[in-house]
């Protein structure tokens, strides 16, 4: 009777004790599954700031440039616009 009690006893405290592993398991694989979420978010939201720094970079780069080229272009006009008026007097 006391083998019996006490293997009843075994086998229940073995089985509570696999219950809270599992429990702890879940927690933690919660846990885990909670970080890794918020990592991805955070990760995400860093990608697309870094994207938007870069489009207005390129944009404000490409401002620039084009100022650039136009008042070259502008300013080869009237060099040639003078050229022809000096070749015609």
């Amino acid at each position: 009777m006391f083998n019996r009690t006490l293997t009843a006893l075994a086998l229940m405290v073995t089985l509570g004790m696999a219950n809270n592993a599992q429990a702890t398991e879940f927690s933690t694989t919660d846990v885990l599954r909670s970080v890794e979420m918020s990592v991805m978010s955070q990760t995400k939201e860093m990608l697309q700031n870094a994207a938007l720094d870069l489009e207005l970079e390129l944009k404000a780069e490409l401002t620039k440039t084009w100022g650039t080229l136009t008042e070259t272009a502008s300013a080869k006009d009237e060099e040639q616009k003078k050229a022809l008026v000096a070749v015609k007097e």
